[in-house]
């Protein structure tokens, strides 16, 4: 077992799939192999608990997100700390990757979504906001677009290039935990506490729900888009057809 002294909260490949790395709520993110379960640096250590890590395309670098509103840029063979990205006003929940490397979005606790320049580690002045915490924000596969989640009962789509919404508002019943595009970027799937959902981007209009599935703390795409993952608060998996909804 790769071990914590606390709950971890996210694990993410290196891009070859030789590593691991680990966040936990222990204040620390760990590389390990991915074979052999090794450890094969020391701990990244951090002053509050670790919400996200994840590998940069380079493969030496990994990108943490913690309780403290920071996003730190860790060299893991080393362990030496490179880069501090200037803080939200509270937690940041997520931190994703642009495809081309050279952006980020991160969603804060602080009712925004922020676009930043990973060189210079400042933000581009695009603040996506919401009504409460963002729990979620990525970017489409061909980097224009990104999708917001927040605990308002919204998820959002905006232009990544200067923030403008690109539809209304995709409003659900509860709390929406999760967001993601589709492969194509035509669609955006949705978990919250009142299900799943996919929504046409262009028109901000609901295209499809997953069964009766209520609580839904995640779901994904398959790398083909063709299958839903998702995932509950009672702890079921299930696996939908993306095109009919209909369980597999």
């Amino acid at each position: 077992p790769l071990m914590h002294k606390n709950s971890v909260s996210g694990v993410a490949f290196s891009s070859d799939g030789t590593y691991l790395v680990s966040a936990s709520l222990d204040h620390t993110a760990r590389v390990w192999h991915a074979t052999s379960g090794d450890q094969v640096s020391p701990a990244l250590r951090h002053g509050y608990l670790v919400r996200n890590a994840e590998f940069l395309p380079s493969g030496n670098r990994i990108m943490t997100t913690s309780g403290d509103g920071l996003i730190r840029i860790w060299e893991f063979r080393t362990h030496a700390n490179l880069l501090k990205i200037v803080r939200h006003a509270s937690a940041v929940k997520t931190c994703r990757l642009s495809p081309e490397g050279d952006r980020i979005v991160t969603a804060s606790t602080d009712g925004t979504a922020r676009v930043w320049n990973l060189r210079t580690a400042q933000p581009r002045q695009i603040v996506f906001k919401h009504d409460d915490e963002v729990r979620e924000a990525d970017f489409s596969r061909d980097g224009q677009l990104v999708v917001t989640a927040s605990a308002d009962g919204t998820a959002r789509v905006w232009s990544a290039d200067d923030g403008r919404p690109v539809t209304g508002p995709l409003r659900h019943d509860g709390g929406v935990r999760h967001a993601e595009f589709s492969v194509d970027n035509r669609r955006v799937l949705t978990a919250s506490s009142g299900g799943a959902f996919i929504w046409d981007v262009q028109t901000g209009e609901l295209v499809r729900k997953f069964g009766d599935v209520r609580s839904v703390r995640w779901a994904t795409y398959d790398s083909a888009g063709q299958q839903v993952l998702t995932c509950d608060d009672d702890g079921n998996g299930r696996v939908w057809d993306a095109r009919t909804g209909q369980p597999i």
